[in-house]
């Protein structure tokens, strides 16, 4: 189908026929979110494409649409970034930390000054050499700034606004969580900008606001772990490599400009920008699903057993009631609302299989995506 083939769907670049199986993102429109028979997706159990929220009344006031790399690098031009001048399609890659300004600038009049001399330029997929990524891992101010140029984010995209304020007790505290974890950022990138085949290193959901142009997506449950690797290219696949991904079943498709969308912990994902000036506005979610999980992590790094997360003591010792609140709102009265009925809308393969396992050779430092 299209999916396979990428005709239709407005690809960057002619993919190859693909042979595993691949299936569009399921869509609902945000005024449907809340039928039974979508229970299984607003409980965050399964990948999905949220449409028609900034078709809302709420919304006719939003100014989201006039942003641009530009207009934000007017906007917050000394605020630092990670710049990726070699794209971020390999697992190796490392940033340059600039100003958003400088690196805005760069994507806009190439100088060669960023990839010319850097290890990173073995990293460059033929034919994607002008593609460059910026990621931007917000403070709360920040966020918060951007979203009021947006209308109300749905209800279950806004939940971590409560255990944020509720029980990490300054707003030092609050941003130190937010920079530390890349809780949220939002992602501008040109064309062929695009992020490897990885899973989050938190486990975590999120969601992702198409706020400006197109962005296509691979995405594989956790389900599928075992036919996944941070060096298989899902857009472009060598199966004489990795014979096990013709037994995956994945998803393939586009989000459009105002879609959202949401993916569950653990679920591997690659991405490819298929418009020049491409931005997202992203965030982690914690849910009845992963809080268990993302406390575990928070955990052991503040032990000293995991050495992922470098966390301030202040900020380990508060974790302790953001512990409680979770379990208190995710994993006890919140968890009466999950039901163990099957998502009718999914594969029958895919069905039912929810949020598993996951296996150890993709985390990716919460991935730009």
């Amino acid at each position: 189908g299209d999916a396979a083939s990428g005709k239709g769907t407005g690809a960057p670049r002619p993919y190859l026929k693909r042979r595993h199986r691949l299936h569009k993102f399921h869509r609902i429109h945000v005024e449907d979110i809340y039928k039974p028979e979508y229970m299984a997706y607003r409980t965050n159990h399964f990948p999905y494409v949220l449409t028609g929220v900034t078709e809302q009344p709420s919304w006719a006031n939003s100014s989201f649409s006039r942003w641009s790399r530009r207009s934000l690098a007017e906007r917050f031009p000394s605020t630092m970034v990670d710049f990726y001048p070699h794209n971020m399609e390999y697992s190796g890659v490392t940033p340059k930390h600039l100003a958003m300004r400088a690196a805005a600038e760069e994507m806009a009049n190439p100088t060669g000054k960023y990839t010319t001399s850097s290890a990173n330029k073995k990293y460059l997929k033929s034919g994607h050499e002008g593609a460059m990524y910026i990621q931007w891992n917000m403070n709360r101010q920040e966020w918060d700034e951007l979203a009021s140029d947006m209308g109300p984010l749905p209800e279950m995209f806004v939940t971590d606004n409560a255990f944020l304020d509720g029980c990490l007790p300054s707003q030092a505290l609050v941003d130190e969580f937010h920079l530390v974890t890349h809780w949220r950022m939002v992602l501008l990138g040109n064309t062929n900008a695009g992020m490897y085949n990885h899973y989050d290193f938190l486990g975590g959901s999120s969601f992702q606001f198409q706020a400006k142009g197109r962005k296509r997506w691979h995405i594989c449950t956790s389900s599928e772990a075992k036919y996944m690797s941070v060096s298989l290219d899902t857009f472009d696949p060598d199966y004489t490599r990795f014979p096990r991904l013709l037994k995956a079943e994945c998803f393939d498709d586009v989000v459009e400009e105002g879609e959202f969308i949401f993916y569950p912990r653990d679920t591997w994902h690659q991405t490819n920008n298929v418009e020049e000036d491409t931005i997202s506005y992203s965030s982690i979610l914690i849910d009845q699903n992963n809080a268990a999980k993302l406390s575990e992590q928070f955990k052991m790094d503040c032990n000293g057993e995991r050495g992922v997360l470098e966390m301030s003591k202040q900020l380990c010792h508060h974790l302790q009631s953001c512990y409680e609140w979770w379990n208190n709102g995710f994993l006890g009265s919140f968890t009466r609302q999950q039901t163990h009925e099957p998502a009718s809308h999914l594969p029958s393969r895919l069905r039912a299989r929810g949020v598993g396992t996951r296996s150890s050779n993709g985390e990716c430092s919460r991935g730009a995506a």
